[in-house]
């Protein structure tokens, strides 16, 4: 999906160890770019539930992510997948797409768990908020 840039959005800052508490206490970690005209976020509940297995990394960036300071939003994409399942495990992720004129950020959230351990996650794009479970 791709979402609506507003125009002349220039990015000022690039935080991946963001932190965040919602209103019912929760705790979430991840991503935060911030542009003139707004943020942009994918977070996950930052919290061991029992034994699942989750996190947050950049899979593509630039060498220096500081060259994308000052950089022309050029595109946001959720560009998230559908992971193989077995009986045993349920592998899932989110991954967001930011396109500059300096380079790609391509940063994804991730929770295995056996079903019962699912992770809360945060997207927002300017306006655009969405929640969901991974």
């Amino acid at each position: 999906m791709k979402y609506k840039i507003p125009k002349g959005a220039i990015i000022k800052n690039v935080d991946s160890d963001y932190n965040y508490t919602d209103n019912n206490k929760r705790t979430f970690s991840g991503l935060c770019v911030t542009t003139n005209k707004g943020d942009i976020k994918l977070l996950i509940t930052d919290y061991q539930l029992c034994y699942e297995s989750w996190g947050c990394e950049y899979l593509e960036t630039p060498d220096d992510i500081s060259k994308v300071i000052g950089a022309t939003l050029l595109a946001v994409e959720d560009i998230s997948i559908p992971s193989p399942r077995d009986s045993d495990d349920e592998a899932e992720e989110a991954q967001l797409r930011i396109t500059t004129n300096r380079g790609v950020i391509q940063y994804a959230v991730y929770n295995s768990h056996n079903g019962y351990y699912s992770h809360a996650t945060f997207l927002q794009v300017f306006d655009e908020i969405e929640k969901w479970s991974l």
